[in-house]
């Protein structure tokens, strides 16, 4: 891997992302970060860095995806999304999930009925 200076992550996430893709750069990652949740964070919060509306914290979606990027480029297996979140959480690191809508009562039609007249 083409060493470049350790602000890269930070500073020019397009330029650290390239030099990842040279020989042995995704192995590097997984062995610096320690885990592969670890690594799958840096690597899609970099990849949301450089998107047109840059933005640090990955979703859900995008922690998967760095997870199975790496997963495939060092021949380790990929662990569940929600092992990645716990190990994401213990070590800190944030990570949009979706909203969970609770159910609620259905109500009566939101419409204004015509015939009612109002008493004050």
């Amino acid at each position: 891997m083409v060493r470049i200076p350790q602000t890269a992550e930070q500073e020019r996430p397009a330029e650290w992302l390239e030099a990842l893709q040279d020989d042995g750069g995704y192995e590097w990652l997984l062995g610096d970060s320690g885990s592969l949740a670890v690594a799958a964070h840096r690597l899609a919060r970099a990849t949301c860095r450089t998107r047109p509306l840059p933005n640090s914290l990955p979703t859900v979606r995008e922690l998967e995806a760095a997870a199975r990027c790496l997963g495939d480029a060092c021949g380790v297996a990929v662990p569940s999304t929600r092992c990645l979140l716990q190990s994401c959480e213990s070590s800190n690191l944030v990570v949009i999930e979706p909203i969970e809508r609770t159910p609620y009562p259905r109500r009566a039609a939101y419409g204004v009925d015509a015939g009612a007249v109002v008493r004050l």
